[in-house]
C-alpha cells in the first residue's frame, strides 16, 4: 500500500485535496482512514471516526477536504493591534495526522463444543497501515478547478499583492510558519505597504476573512442604511383589534471607488464568513453578513464604483407575539 498526494504541506481546504492509495493487495476487502488533530503543544486533542472505502482495482483517490473542515475551529479573528512582535494565530488552520489501514477477510473454522457440525466465522483483520504525519491544512482556497492546492512556508495570506493601508485605522497580516501554522503581524513592512487617503468624515472600515486563511480590510467611502419591516397582521377582537408588530432587517450598502489592483479583496468579500464593522470611536467590531451581492470587473477600468449590501446582527425584536 503506498500513500501519495500531501507529500508538501499548508493544504488549502475549500478545494479538493485527494489522498491517493495505491498498490492496495488484491486480497484486501476494504480500507478506512482517520485523522488525528493535534493541539498547540503537540498532544492529540481528537480523533475522528474511521471512514471506510472498498477496494476497487486496488486503487482509490479520496477527497479528505471534507473531514479536514469539519475539524476545524469556528472561524475567530483577533484584535490584538498593540503586540509589536509577530504571534501565533491558532485559528484558520489545523495540524493532523491520517492513518489508513487495509483490511483483509479472514475465515476461521469453529469446531462445535457439543459435537455438532463444525462452522466457518468471516472477519476482517488489518493486515496493513500506514501514517502520514505532521500535516497542516488551512481554512483558504483558490478559484480554480486544480486539486491539493498547497502554499509553501513563510507564504503571506493575503490576495493582493500590497495590503492598502489607512492612517488611523487597525491593520494586520497573517502568514505561514511551520511551526505555529499561522502567524500574526501587526506591523506591515514598508515594501509591502499601499497607503490609502481617508476619504469622507461616515467612512466604514471593514474587516473580513480572506479566501486564503487571513484577513483583510477595505474603507468605504460612503454608505446607506435601510430598514425594512415585514408585518406579522393583527387580530381583531370584539372591541379592538391587536396589532402583531412586525420582523425588521436592516441593510447597510457601502460604495466605494475601488482599484483594479484591489478587485480582488471585493471578490472576497462577498463570500467571505467572518466580516466585521469597525467603529472607530469605541475600538470595537461589529460583525455583518453579506446580503447577495455581485461584482462587476472590468480589467480596463483603472477604478471600479462598488456597491455591497451587507445585514448586521441584532437582538432586537418588536413583534408582539413570540
Amino acid at each position: 500500500m503506498n500513500l501519495s498526494g500531501l507529500s508538501s504541506n499548508f493544504y488549502l481546504a475549500n478545494n479538493p485535496i485527494y489522498l491517493n492509495i495505491s498498490g492496495i493487495d488484491n486480497r484486501t476487502a476494504y480500507i478506512d482512514y482517520f485523522i488525528s488533530v493535534y493541539n498547540n503543544q503537540g498532544s492529540i486533542v481528537s480523533t475522528s471516526k474511521p471512514q471506510r472505502a472498498y477496494n476497487i482495482n486496488n486503487t482509490l483517490s479520496l477527497d479528505i477536504a471534507p473531514l479536514i473542515k469539519s475539524f476545524m475551529s469556528e472561524p475567530d479573528h483577533n484584535t490584538n493591534y498593540t503586540e509589536l512582535t509577530p504571534f501565533p494565530f491558532y485559528k484558520n488552520h489545523i495540524k493532523i495526522n491520517i492513518t489508513v489501514r487495509e483490511y483483509e477477510y479472514k475465515n476461521t473454522l469453529v469446531s462445535d463444543p457439543d459435537g455438532g457440525l463444525d462452522r466457518i466465522v468471516f472477519s476482517t483483520e488489518i493486515v496493513k497501515s500506514d501514517t502520514i504525519t505532521n500535516k497542516t491544512f488551512i481554512r483558504g482556497g483558490e478559484r480554480t478547478y486544480d486539486n491539493n492546492i498547497n502554499l509553501g512556508n513563510a507564504t503571506k495570506l493575503i490576495v493582493t499583492e500590497n495590503i492598502p493601508v489607512w492612517a488611523g485605522f487597525p491593520v494586520d497580516y497573517y502568514y505561514t510558519n511551520l511551526q505555529d501554522g499561522i502567524v500574526k503581524a501587526n506591523i506591515i513592512p514598508g515594501g509591502l505597504k499601499d497607503e490609502r487617503k481617508v476619504k469622507g468624515c461616515e467612512s466604514i472600515y471593514i474587516k473580513f476573512l480572506n479566501s486564503l486563511g487571513g484577513y483583510s480590510y477595505w474603507l468605504f467611502e460612503n454608505s446607506e442604511v435601510q430598514e425594512r419591516n415585514s408585518n406579522l397582521g393583527s387580530i381583531r377582537r370584539k372591541l379592538d383589534v391587536l396589532d402583531l408588530g412586525n420582523e425588521t432587517e436592516e441593510t447597510i450598502t457601502l460604495i466605494s471607488k475601488v482599484p483594479q489592483r484591489f478587485m480582488p479583496l471585493m471578490k472576497d468579500l462577498i463570500v467571505s464568513p467572518e466580516i466585521y464593522r469597525y467603529e472607530k470611536e469605541t475600538q470595537e467590531w461589529h460583525r455583518l453578513s453579506s446580503d447577495n451581492n455581485r461584482i462587476t470587473t472590468n480589467p480596463f477600468e483603472v477604478n471600479t464604483k462598488v456597491k455591497l449590501k451587507f445585514n448586521p446582527y441584532s437582538n432586537y425584536n418588536p413583534a408582539v407575539i413570540w
